[in-house]
């Protein structure tokens, strides 16, 4: 089972991705994060498969953010955001995201979109 970490500020899209994923037998919510600092403050027996990511933090950028995932627990990083600027997008795989796409998904897209990241190649939404 692949485990997720959740970085958004808006509960009701971390409610929503813990609802899709209740009796998962793929994937497993193991932390859920509202800012970067709580990010930051992951246990470090918690190791996420992936991150999703939201860029638009309150504290600071998802953006700045990459760097520290990757380098603290080398989880995948699915960029989710409604942000979709093609500068974004750029800085984002530059910085290390594997994958990228739009809040606008559905829940089925987002599925697919962790196996494919999880499998080691990257995703870019359908919306790209």
């Amino acid at each position: 089972m692949k485990k997720i970490a959740i970085v958004d500020d808006h509960r009701i899209v971390r409610d929503g991705i813990r609802a899709m994923l209740t009796g998962s037998t793929e994937f497993e919510l193991v932390y859920e994060a509202s800012t970067g600092a709580e990010l930051k403050i992951i246990p470090k027996t918690i190791v996420p498969d992936i991150v999703l990511l939201d860029i638009g933090l309150p504290d600071i950028s998802g953006l700045e953010l990459i760097a520290f995932v990757k380098e603290t627990a080398g989880s995948k990083i699915l960029i989710l955001t409604a942000e979709m600027e093609e500068n974004l997008i750029c800085e984002a795989v530059e910085k290390g995201a594997d994958g990228f796409m739009h809040k606008d998904a559905s829940g089925d897209e987002l599925l697919s979109a962790m196996n494919i990241i999880s499998g080691g190649e990257p995703y870019f939404g359908q919306n790209l």
